[in-house]
């Protein structure tokens, strides 16, 4: 009986995937891999790769070097396909790439003609409810708005239950309720082998990715679990990306009792700081923002001449003390 833990399936790789737009180098020997069942999430600025990976990943684009392989084989380069795209990977990108002059439901259906009429009315029904897209089914697509047509190219992208799901911006146009609605369905009843998603907002890829992928100047500079690149990101871009942080000098983290060696900064999220009662670093509360359940306090610490970000369950005004919580 063997007792060793069996390795997961490699889904999708690249490998030193290159890719320039004429002398514009864009993406950099890039090399990841998608394990079945797994959501990477890619994060990186504007003008960082991140679509044009997608698109080569995709099918859409042909990389000057490097090889894409789905399966453990090798896919054929764009340039050497007469159709885009590929068969068992779907990529939902920020065009949507429907058809203008025909309805919702026929736009999804069309990848599916060899479906009966009983499954695909099954079908198009989960999506009108799940989606809240039952209202416009017979309207045309150029009819309907950003974020109806986002969400008909995503039934459309499912519809035909690829492999690897690509997303590239998919909650942009949705409002909240729906978004974390859409979201958990990714993640269970929809969830294709493998899912890649790119994001600006970094709640949705924290909560959703189970690897976050951080993208600067066409290369991969840190990957890792949601919990660890938010925790201990590699630099102060790694760590914005990610949501609000506390960029401390080394002198400024050994104030607050952080044993830090050498000169590296400090990255301290606002959860990590608290009001003290006493023996605390002097501050004072210049702007409050609420968030619902928790508040924001931009606290000036007048030794540093800095803003803290404090994350805080009341409301505070005025002179305060902050303090460390004790997991850091």
């Amino acid at each position: 009986m063997n007792l060793e833990k069996e390795k997961p399936q490699i889904l999708l790789e690249a490998k030193k995937i290159s890719f320039s737009y004429g002398e514009k180098m864009v993406l950099k020997n890039v090399s990841f891999r998608l394990k079945a069942n797994e959501i990477i999430g890619i994060v990186g600025e504007s003008g960082s790769g991140k679509t044009s990976l997608l698109k080569i990943l995709g099918g859409f684009l042909s990389p000057d070097k490097g090889v894409v392989f789905l399966d453990g084989n090798s896919l054929k380069n764009s340039n050497e396909k007469l159709i885009l795209g590929e068969e068992k990977i779907k990529l939902v990108n920020q065009d949507f790439d429907l058809m203008p002059f025909i309805s919702v439901d026929e736009n999804i259906a069309s990848e599916n003609l060899s479906q009966s009429e009983s499954a695909r009315k099954k079908m198009l029904g989960e999506y009108h409810r799940k989606l809240q897209i039952g209202n416009i089914k017979n309207q045309k697509a150029e009819r309907t708005s950003g974020g109806q047509q986002q969400r008909v190219a995503m039934a459309k992208a499912l519809s035909v239950k690829p492999e690897v799901l690509l997303l590239d911006e998919p909650f942009s146009n949705l409002d909240f309720s729906l978004k974390n609605r859409i979201i958990d369905l990714l993640q269970t009843r929809w969830k294709a082998k493998g899912i890649i998603v790119v994001a600006h907002e970094p709640t949705d890829i924290l909560k959703m990715a189970d690897r976050i992928l951080v993208m600067d100047k066409g290369r991969i500079i840190q990957e890792g679990s949601s919990q660890e690149l938010y925790h201990k990101p590699k630099n102060q871009y790694v760590a914005e990306l990610l949501g609000p942080v506390n960029v401390l000098e080394s002198i400024e983290a050994q104030d607050l009792g952080i044993n830090n060696e050498g000169d590296k900064k400090v990255y301290l999220r606002p959860n990590k700081l608290k009001i003290v009662h006493k023996n605390g670093l002097k501050a004072e509360v210049l702007k409050s923002h609420y968030y619902g359940a928790y508040y924001i306090l931009e606290c000036y610490v007048k030794k540093w001449d800095k803003i803290l970000k404090v994350q805080a369950a009341a409301n505070k005004s005025g002179k305060v003390s902050l303090g460390l919580k004790h997991e850091i």
